[in-house]
């Protein structure tokens, strides 16, 4: 078993600088993500009406559900293998694991993307009210 040297308590402090500083950037970021989001509500809400607006939700949620789903955990994979092939000096190795992670990722979006349009008549008619289909 390969031994990985773990920084400890004597880090310099330009490492804990610049931890501090991608903290408080991703800080500002969510801060600033959370509220756009509340902005987006907003706007959908006063521009489409209430079933418009729930409409437009609905798909959002969808879509969210489809995107985490075929993200096949390739996200979290590659946080916690990328670093461990640069640590132990496999650098070689960061492009086959990229390619690991990405090809079946982008074969279920596809699959899913092909199904979506496939079923688009039958997702309309569940997500919008008959009265409003006309008019959608």
């Amino acid at each position: 078993m390969t031994s990985v040297s773990r920084p400890g308590p004597g880090a310099s402090p330009s490492d804990l600088v610049g931890a501090a500083r991608g903290g408080a950037l991703s800080f500002v970021g969510a801060a600033f993500a959370a509220a756009m989001g509340f902005v987006l509500t907003l706007v959908v809400a006063r521009l489409l009406g209430s079933s418009g607006a729930g409409v437009f939700f609905q798909v959002v949620a969808l879509f969210t559900i489809l995107f985490n789903v075929a993200e096949l955990g390739a996200d979290t994979g590659l946080v916690w293998a990328l670093p461990r092939l640069r640590v132990q000096g496999r650098i070689t190795q960061v492009r086959h694991a990229l390619r690991i992670a990405v090809l079946p990722v982008v074969l279920v979006s596809a699959v899913f993307a092909a199904a979506v349009f496939a079923a688009s008549d039958l997702l309309a008619g569940w997500l919008v009210d008959p009265e409003h289909q006309a008019a959608a």
